[in-house]
């Protein structure tokens, strides 16, 4: 990542921003959806692909907070929640890699 993603994502942290949003319990704060909008379409103005970082870290967060156990949530949810840990998505399609355009789908009932 160059040097002033880098300290994008420091500065993103530092202030609090991933707190938006997430569960209160685990160090969030709570926020309308309309601020959490706001805010995503100001990060893609400044970098579209930086702000996938954070996009995936709010996502693996909805999904442990959703589905995980309490205790899984009082391990990671904390970390990820204050940038110590981050989400990430994993691509595992024989044909294309990681590359998400180049997937090939087919319904069959």
């Amino acid at each position: 990542m160059p040097s002033y993603l880098q300290e994008a994502t420091k500065e993103f942290h530092s202030l609090g921003f991933l707190h938006l949003g997430q569960p209160l319990e685990f160090g969030g704060i709570d926020v309308s959806i309309q601020t959490l909008y706001a805010m995503t379409s100001l990060m893609t103005k400044f970098h579209l692909a930086w702000s996938l970082f954070p996009a995936l870290t709010r996502s693996a967060i909805r999904l442990l907070n959703t589905y995980g156990t309490e205790e899984l949530k009082k391990q990671y949810l904390p970390l990820m929640i204050n940038g110590e840990a981050s989400g990430t998505m994993c691509l595992t399609e024989s044909s294309s890699g990681s590359d998400l355009s180049s997937l090939n789908t087919k319904a069959i009932p």
